[in-house]
């Protein structure tokens, strides 16, 4: 049996409505359902650029927390 698509309008609210696991949940389904080739490689850029970020940002933790670290020895 076929399984019926979530209405675009339910998975665009989804996705905007709030910044939590139904937000993502939505933006996988909204990736694999609705999202031509152009939106799907400009979601594949965003993934990217934030998951630079995070790794930025958890480096510059982890060198900040092994400076604080030798500092205090």
């Amino acid at each position: 049996m076929k399984e019926e698509k979530v209405p675009a309008e339910q998975v665009l609210d989804d996705m905007y409505g709030d910044k939590g696991p139904i937000s993502w949940a939505a933006r996988d389904y909204y990736y694999s359902n609705y999202a031509t080739p152009e939106e799907q490689k400009r979601m594949d850029r965003e993934d990217m650029r934030d998951t630079i970020i995070s790794i930025i940002v958890l480096s510059s933790c982890v060198i900040g927390i092994i400076i604080s670290i030798i500092l205090n020895l």
